[in-house]
């Protein structure tokens, strides 16, 4: 058998965690995502300073970027909405970075980012 053919794809998880056209919903990425990882995970919504707290320990964090949702209309994200794996971050200056894992799009190569 072909190595490749048994590794899933971005897309195979997302239609596993019901991403729809108009994108995944938080509420059902954390139902369906601790479902799929199964009761030793804890998946959960949580505060900035949570999230940074597991980044330091070592665990995985989904970041959403969801200018619609948030209602900051005049603001220049790095996404409109886009759901990433948060890797990292560091402060510069006073200021919050947040280093992330980006997949990429259909016009848009997968790669590590820095972003505001």
């Amino acid at each position: 058998m072909n190595k490749s053919a048994r590794i899933p794809t971005i897309n195979a998880l997302y239609q596993s965690l019901g991403c729809t056209k108009i994108g995944l919903f938080k509420w059902r990425l954390i139902k369906n995502l601790q479902r799929y990882l199964g009761p030793l995970w804890n998946v959960s919504s949580c505060s900035l300073y949570e999230a940074l707290n597991q980044i330091d320990l070592g665990r995985p964090v989904a970041l959403k970027f969801d200018k619609y949702f948030s209602f900051q209309w005049n603001a220049k994200p790095a996404f409109k909405y886009h759901w990433v794996p948060l890797i990292g971050y560091e402060f510069l200056n006073d200021e919050l970075f947040f280093i992330i894992h980006d997949y990429g799009g259909k016009y848009r190569d997968s790669q590590i980012r820095k972003v505001q």
